[in-house]
Order: C-alpha cells, then sequence, then structure tokens
C-alpha cells in the first residue's frame, strides 16, 4: 500500500512538473511556470481545478472590441503598420551632410561619409567631403580622402562610356543631353584638378553645340556658365546677347547678363540694361529683383 502511495506521489509531481513546464512555455514568463507548480504540489488535485478556472475566466473577460466607435469604414488594417516604431537609423540618415561632419559621435560621421559611397548622386556632396578633410577626426578624413579618391575613379570611368556612347551617337538626343549632364557637373565643381578639368572644355562646347539646336533655355543657361568658368567673356558676351534674343521672357536670361556685366565690370551696361529692362516681357522673381535693387541703389 505505501508502495502505491509513492508511485502515485511520484506520478503527480511529475505531472504537476511539466504541467508548469508547459504554462511557462506557453505564457513565455517562468514566474507564471513556477506559480502553477507551487499551487499544484501545495494543493492536490485542486491546483489543476483552480488553475484552469483562472484560465478560463481569462479567457471569457478578454475586452471587447470597440474598434466601430472610432475606425471609419475604409478601414484596413495593414494600415496598422503605420503605428510601428521609428527606424531611427533611418532618421538620422535625414541629417544634413553639413550637420552631420559637426556631430559629436565620431562613428557617426564616419559612417555618413561612408553612405556617399553608395550614393546615386555622390557628386553633388563633394563640397561636404572636401570640407570633411579638415575634419579634427582624422578617421572622418581618412574617409572622405577614400570616398573622393572612389569618386573621381567612377566619374572618370562614367565619362569615358558616355563620351563613347555620344561618338556612336552623336545625333541622338538622350545620349548628349546624358553626356551634357555629367560634363556640366564635372566642370561646375572640383572633383578634378584644373589641369584636368581644361580638357573637358572643348568636349563640352561640342555637346553643347549639337543641343543647343534642340532650343532649350536650359541649355544656353549651362552654356555661358561654362564659359564664365574658363573665363571666356567674349563668348560668353555673345551667347547672353542671343539667349535674351531667342528667350525674351526667360528670367535666367537676365541673370546671366547681369553677372556678365558684373565679372566684366561693365558699369555703363549695367546702367543700360537695367534702364531698358522695364520695357522687356520678362516677368523677375524675388531671386534678380533683389539683385536688381542694389544695382540700382548704387547707381
Amino acid at each position: 500500500m505505501g508502495t502505491l502511495v509513492l508511485i502515485v506521489v511520484i506520478l503527480y509531481v511529475l505531472l504537476s512538473c511539466f504541467f508548469s513546464f508547459h504554462t511557462a512555455c506557453r505564457s513565455g514568463s517562468l514566474q507564471k511556470g513556477l506559480l502553477c507548480l507551487v499551487l499544484c504540489l501545495f494543493l492536490p488535485g485542486a491546483g489543476f481545478v483552480f488553475l484552469w478556472f483562472c484560465d478560463w475566466l481569462a479567457e471569457k473577460q478578454k475586452p471587447k472590441d470597440y474598434s466601430w466607435l472610432y475606425v471609419a469604414d475604409d478601414f484596413h488594417r495593414d494600415r496598422l503598420s503605420y503605428l510601428q516604431e521609428p527606424d531611427r537609423e533611418k532618421e538620422l540618415n535625414q541629417v544634413p551632410m553639413e550637420e552631420a561632419l559637426t556631430i559629436n559621435d565620431f562613428s557617426f560621421r564616419r559612417g555618413m561619409i561612408m553612405q556617399l559611397l553608395n550614393g546615386e548622386n555622390t557628386l553633388q556632396y563633394l563640397d561636404v567631403l572636401q570640407s570633411a578633410l579638415g575634419n579634427e577626426d582624422t578617421e572622418t578624413t581618412h574617409y572622405a580622402s577614400a570616398v573622393i579618391m572612389e569618386l573621381q575613379r567612377k566619374v572618370q570611368e562614367e565619362l569615358i562610356q558616355r563620351e563613347v556612347r555620344f561618338e556612336r551617337s552623336p545625333d541622338n538626343p538622350d545620349v548628349a543631353r546624358e553626356w551634357e549632364s555629367l560634363l556640366y557637373q564635372v566642370l561646375k565643381t572640383s572633383l578634378f584638378d584644373t589641369h584636368n578639368r581644361r580638357r573637358y572644355f572643348p568636349k563640352y562646347y561640342r555637346v553643347s553645340d549639337v543641343l543647343l539646336a534642340q532650343k532649350e533655355e536650359a541649355f544656353y543657361l549651362h552654356r555661358i556658365q561654362v564659359l564664365f568658368l574658363e573665363g571666356n567673356y567674349t563668348r560668353a558676351e555673345e551667347f547672353c546677347r542671343a539667349f535674351l534674343e531667342r528667350f525674351p521672357r526667360s528670367e535666367d536670361a537676365v541673370l546671366c547678363q547681369l553677372e556678365l556685366f558684373i565679372k566684366t565690370k561693365n558699369a555703363a551696361g549695367m546702367r543700360k540694361f537695367l534702364k531698358a529692362l522695364p520695357g522687356t516681357p520678362v516677368r523677375l522673381t524675388q531671386k534678380t529683383l533683389q539683385y536688381i535693387r542694389v544695382f540700382q541703389e548704387d547707381t
């Protein structure tokens, strides 16, 4: 008789342990599993009934769904994803590059610089990269130098590829646009030194001549800006005049003419141009008017 009781006790203890282990795994709470074990051992038989009753009561008293009070008819459950916790790394990526270089976290600075390697238009951040060369963090400076060197290599390869495509299809406007766009960016930036950039002026003028036949403002604007960069103000004057004649309503044409007068220090030409400007059909915005007011005050 004593042996039978011992066997029953052992089986009950094992059953209690198994039940408690199962409860802990199902709920993900070790404390709940231990509580079940204590109740089962100190309340033989009744412990199981009590725990079952507690689970049944908790299941029955689940909170009611009152979403109908605040959810519209066009509610979609997949929109709940909008409520997820914001991606902090993604939010940090919205920090302007200029500000990123002043953040105290050096690792963040380095990460921002290295991210530019995978960017689609890294060339637009060249000024930031060059300013990073003087950063107090030597690692950031090293990373910036590496990114600039890699950017030079990529741009050089892209220049060769686009030039080859243009040579094969000089009459293809899309190919010409791609070639002109890259050349213009290269000439406007200081990615390459003065000696290397000088080699691209003739290439730019060649593709520019092709695109000017399409009679678009942007190509006249780019041509004049490149002539300014080269310091060829005689040709720039010719194109400024042609720009104004071809596009009399263009504000950019007015700005180019004003810039030419400033670069050549032609005060007489400036006064004559400003005097005739009210009789032209161009509509000026604040970006031009602010300069005109300054010039008129000086004259």
